[in-house]
């Protein structure tokens, strides 16, 4: 490892507290395995902001030499975005969580909780503004991913933000277009939202992935409505590997998702946010969650936040109390 490396972490640390730092040390044991039980004092939440998370960035030649950047990267060409280092950003924090995302978004905090048999791990970020200037498109029928086959709207940008915490990884995507139909003194825009959450191995499992966006803290006053969205409801309309068109204002587009099936979705008109949560019974097969929302705004751009969390099963040892994860106090 390198100096810069143990600095930025040793930095990020003393920002958590040194109560947060201790109380962390009995759920990570060595070698990436999470601790025995009994060593382990649930439930235990450690938040990592932005600047804490901003102080452990990874430098070029980090980058460079990463397992997770290269994974990323080679994700982020399968669904169509090409995108190289310069376009890439990654963090390695206290706990060896990491994080890697592109420059289309900003990491305003993540999210590790543990309890005696369950470990949560989630992400919240904003649009940054910028842009990667790759349009991904993945082929038809594609599970989960962008927009296919777009007519009258203009792409704005969109990435995926990804942590990955002992093996188990929760990613976050987005991409936005402005609709080319202004009317009425309103800008309006195609939001498409999707997540996943990639178990490790057959002794990790996943029952949970929440997804949630809604108007970046201080914006919500520029957006006008929630105008339409997809899917209406969980299991009634998807099909695995399958599409569904949605159109609004002259837009169109084919949404790939997969099935939908113990998938419940919440639009919320007034805070112009909404929400898609898989929930069922634990299994070590990633699970992913999608939303697309039509929005417009008072004649100027649109800021979302998104969040994600995922909750893993990582200890049985023959029992059956277990304690799920939850995210407390983030404000979603």
């Amino acid at each position: 490892m390198s100096n810069g490396r143990r600095t930025r972490r040793a930095l990020a640390a003393g920002a958590i507290g040194m109560g947060a730092v201790a109380a962390l040390t009995p759920a990570v044991a060595s070698a990436g395995v999470p601790a025995p039980i009994s060593d382990r004092v649930p439930p235990l939440q450690v938040t990592y902001t932005a600047p804490q998370i901003a102080a452990t960035q990874e430098s070029p030649e980090e980058k460079a030499s990463s397992p997770s950047v290269a994974e990323y990267l080679a994700k982020e060409s399968r669904r169509g975005n090409n995108l190289d280092l310069s376009m890439v950003r990654s963090s390695v924090l206290p706990d060896s969580t990491t994080v890697v995302w592109g420059v289309d978004s900003q990491v305003q905090a993540v999210g590790v909780v543990t309890t005696d048999t369950d470990r949560g791990l989630g992400l919240i970020t904003s649009d940054s503004g910028q842009t990667s200037a790759t349009v991904p498109q993945g082929p038809p029928g594609m599970a989960m991913g962008a927009f296919n086959a777009v007519t009258n709207g203009t792409y704005q940008n969109g990435t995926c933000t990804t942590a990955s915490s002992f093996g188990d990884t929760a990613t976050s995507c987005f991409e936005k277009y402005k609709i080319n139909n202004t009317t009425n003194n309103r800008w309006r825009w195609a939001y498409n939202r999707w997540g996943t959450g990639d178990p490790q191995g057959s002794t990790h499992k996943i029952n949970e992935i929440t997804i949630r966006s809604r108007p970046w803290s201080g914006t919500a006053s520029d957006v006008a409505a929630l105008n339409d969205y997809q899917p209406r409801s969980g299991g009634n309309i998807c099909t695995s590997g399958g599409e569904i068109s949605v159109s609004y204002a002259g837009f169109g587009a084919k949404l790939p998702i997969d099935n939908c099936d113990q998938t419940d979705v919440s639009p919320n008109a007034t805070a112009k946010s909404m929400m898609a949560q898989w929930t069922g019974s634990y299994t070590g097969i990633a699970k992913s969650a999608q939303f697309m929302m039509f929005l417009s705004t008072y004649n100027t751009d649109l800021t979302m936040a998104d969040y994600i969390w995922t909750n893993f099963r990582y200890e049985s040892n023959g029992q059956y109390n277990y304690h799920p994860t939850y995210w407390a106090n983030t404000g979603w």
